[in-house]
């Protein structure tokens, strides 16, 4: 299942099991909308379910560093410390990184460090997967990666390569289909209506002529 929304801050120097929380992915905010970061220097860790390996990408991004990166930042690490860094020290480059972050095994790490608060946000995805072959409801990525299915087409890139995204579910198009041959019956109905009354309205002008 897909985790609700969480917080840096609430796991300031602790870790999110995914496995002791029952999820196969979860979406990471620095702090709830509105309020401010509490823990202005904070790491926390990600610990994906046994034999599983995690992806990380980011999907808003928004780190203001008026000192530099070195005092204002997020940085990703291969593990549950600092040894193994998958990023450099990120901060504001005007755009999202646009790539995903692959662990080596069950654990990531994420440090942020913040000199002073500037209404900074940003939305990390993670999400959990093994390599193919892919088993019972898992959905193989175009990369290889099995994900739960049904974080198939939920408007996040838990694949890491966006072979997840899709227009619409199929429950949806055969919604729309539905919708569609209803509106076409109905305008037909009421299309016969109005040329049914208007013959009849000839046929008396017919008459009374």
């Amino acid at each position: 299942m897909f985790a609700v929304t969480d917080y840096i801050d609430n796991y300031c120097s602790n870790t999110l099991d995914m496995g002791r929380a029952q999820v196969t992915a979860g979406r990471l905010l620095l702090r709830r909308p509105g309020d401010d970061i509490r823990f202005e220097n904070c790491f926390m860790f990600i610990k994906a379910p046994a034999n599983r390996r995690l992806v990380l990408k980011f999907h808003s991004f928004d780190i203001q560093s008026p000192y530099g990166c070195d005092k204002d930042s997020i940085q990703l690490f291969d593990e549950m410390g600092f040894q193994r860094p998958l990023t450099d020290k990120m901060c504001n480059s005007g755009k999202v990184p646009d790539r995903a972050y692959i662990t080596s095994a069950e654990e990531a790490t994420v440090r942020l460090t913040k000199e002073q608060y500037l209404a900074d946000q940003a939305e990390l995805v993670f999400t959990a997967f093994h390599y193919a072959p892919c088993i019972g409801n898992e959905f193989e990525c175009k990369n290889g990666h099995c994900i739960d299915g049904d974080l198939y087409c939920n408007g996040s890139d838990n694949c890491g390569d966006e072979s997840d995204y899709c227009f619409l579910r199929a429950g949806t198009v055969l919604g729309i289909i539905i919708a569609v041959v209803v509106v076409v019956v109905v305008v037909a109905i009421i299309a016969g209506l109005l040329l049914y009354n208007r013959q009849r309205k000839i046929r008396r002008e017919r008459v009374s002529g």
